[in-house]
């Protein structure tokens, strides 16, 4: 650089004696919280520190971007200089605080929390880089399960809120790649900051780099030959069709945990692979929703063939040979359904998005006895989930079902409420405006009435569940003696009669329950009957339960309890205090004196 435009003067500041070069290598040391600082000490260090190339540097440590910033374009940008890097890597580091504040806030107080993730929502993909971080949050953080737990949940909201945008398009008519249509139930489902639908273009991009590598023949091949080659490369690397024990698994249904996983899975979710790895080859090939299966149609590029010779039908699913259109045919007239070409024509994406929908509820009927365990995992958060969140996945398909199917029915709108207050109350703005247009009026009203109810009950303080008078039990246990709840929040035992760990969460001085429970759970039959304090419980396999007292028998590990690792109790909980062998209370307002 041009030094004699630059004040050389140094004093007695030993650090202003080294070169330019060497104090441009230091400053890509310096944190950004101090680099604004080191720009003030004099002329010459705020030109060094203000090189483009430097704020270049700090905007690479971000992975995530929104795409109105052109990022990635201005990568490449033929004068890298001309780029304004600093205004650029400001904007996103005043992002990040304003994120980390309004965390902070969600996690501390237990009112306004939808205004909270909403705000965080609105910073959109800049938003991520910084929640990863949070979602990492060292074991020590003093807050660190509750930390992790909205953290995940504010990338959860952010992805959803992704994936409503992108069937939004579809709904009103405009195009919209296959995978990312169908990619956006991923989005649902997945917790970790990666896993999008970028991800999904980048694994596609990926397998289509290694068939070119592996056959750069294929251009010299003919349509047909090209397509059944990409299919029989497919098959090699897994895609094959699912068996029949595996047929309804609900990971089946989601194209980037089949991609980056387990890669047998359904005709839809395997056509939908081989369309995106044909067009991206070169290939003219779609979707057919066919009678009870989808097929693909590839349309060969020679004008000189009739219009249908240049057509040809395929099933990656079973074969990598190409199906002749009389044997489909033949396949619908045994079904006794016209032979027409209405179901050999392409399909257009709303439709299977629509179908990838039931695939799902069918999957949800068929486990609907099973409970999913979701542990926290933090290092394995952007890894394809195995074995998706059936609650999460059914809120995907209904979702879609509303803003891509047919007009919503009273029950699926109850059903979908349900859900939301329950598991997504984040999500309130978009049933207020968009779900609002999509049903009737008279629906709307109860809607409306739905959503202000959460509203409130959002930014109502929780009623404080004191214990009248709070003394420590004389048998040294460390636990509390109040009006006869004798166990605190964040107490690990063990139950008596079935032999489970759980850790309570919260608790009443009585049953709190109505008679038909008690009478299915025969609680009158306990030592103390239902005039004892019943707990809520997290149990170890996920679920949540109601606990009389009588069945309580109390552990204080002195070293993390397996319950640690689900990511949920950080809706609870802070961290685990190993001196007292349980979890520390994050439901302060609710539970005071726990």
């Amino acid at each position: 650089m041009d030094t004699a435009k630059v004040d050389s003067s140094n004093g007695s500041v030993p650090i202003l004696t080294l070169p330019d070069e060497i104090l441009q290598s230091i400053f890509s040391f310096v944190p950004d919280d101090s680099i604004f600082a080191v720009s003030q000490v004099c002329r010459r260090l705020y030109i060094l520190s203000s090189l483009p190339i430097a704020w270049r540097g700090r905007c690479a440590k971000y992975q995530f971007w929104e795409t109105h910033h052109a990022y990635f374009s201005k990568l490449k940008h033929a004068s890298p200089s001309d780029v304004q890097w600093k205004r650029l890597f400001v904007r996103r580091y005043r992002s990040d605080k304003r994120v980390t504040d309004i965390l902070n806030k969600i996690i501390s107080s237990s009112t306004d929390m939808i205004d909270g993730f909403e705000q965080i929502a609105r910073e959109g993909y800049d938003a991520k880089d910084c929640l990863k971080q949070h979602l990492e949050a060292p074991d020590d953080a003093e807050d660190v399960l509750a930390r992790r737990y909205y953290a995940s949940e504010a990338l959860a909201f952010i992805h959803r809120r992704r994936a409503i945008e992108i069937w939004k398009k579809i709904g009103d008519g405009i195009d919209v790649k296959l995978e990312e249509a169908l990619g956006a139930y991923d989005l649902f489902v997945t917790r970790g900051a990666s896993r999008d639908v970028e991800q999904i273009t980048r694994s596609l991009d990926a397998l289509a780099a290694q068939f070119r590598e592996e056959y750069p023949y294929y251009t010299t091949r003919s349509t047909n030959e090209t397509a059944s080659l990409l299919i029989a490369f497919m098959r090699k690397e897994g895609f094959v069709g699912a068996n029949y024990e595996n047929y309804h698994a609900l990971r089946n249904s989601f194209i980037g945990i089949c991609i980056d996983s387990s890669r047998a899975t359904l005709p839809l979710t395997t056509v939908a692979v081989f369309c995106a790895l044909g067009s991206r080859i070169g290939l003219d090939v779609k979707p057919c929703g066919f009678t009870y299966h989808v097929i693909a149609i590839v349309t060969d590029s020679d004008a000189t063939k009739s219009p249908a010779d240049r057509v040809s039908f395929w099933d990656p699913f079973k074969t990598h040979l190409e199906i002749s259109r009389c044997e489909l045919e033949d396949q619908l007239r045994a079904l006794d359904m016209p032979a027409s070409l209405s179901f050999l024509t392409p399909s257009n994406i709303r439709e299977l998005i629509v179908r990838v929908a039931r695939n799902i509820l069918e999957s949800v009927r068929s486990i609907a006895a099973q409970h999913i365990v979701t542990l926290s995992g933090i290092n394995d958060m952007d890894r394809p989930p195995l074995m998706p969140e059936r609650h999460t996945a059914l809120y995907a398909a209904l979702t879609a079902s509303v803003i891509c199917g047919p007009p919503a029915s009273t029950r699926l709108l109850e059903h979908m409420c349900t859900l939301m207050q329950k598991d997504f109350y984040m999500d309130v703005g978009f049933f207020e405006t968009d779900m609002a247009r999509l049903i009737s009026e008279d629906d709307a009203m109860m809607l409306h009435n739905i959503c202000n109810a959460v509203r409130n009950e959002d930014k109502t303080p929780k009623k404080a569940m004191r214990r009248e008078s709070a003394k420590p039990d004389p048998s040294g246990t460390g636990h509390i003696l109040s009006n006869n709840v004798r166990y605190r929040v964040g107490t690990i035992f063990r139950h008596k009669r079935y032999d489970y760990d759980a850790v309570i969460t919260g608790w009443t001085k009585n049953c709190a329950t109505d008679e038909n429970w008690i009478r299915h759970m025969q609680v009158d039959k306990l030592k103390r009957g239902r005039h004892q304090p019943f707990y809520n419980v997290f149990v170890a396999d996920g679920s949540s339960r109601y606990v009389a007292e009588d069945n309580i028998i109390p552990l204080q590990p002195k070293e993390g309890h397996v319950l640690s690792n689900f990511l949920a109790l950080g809706k609870y909980f802070k961290r685990f205090d190993e001196n007292e062998g349980r979890f520390v209370s994050n439901l302060m307002d609710e539970y005071p004196d726990d």
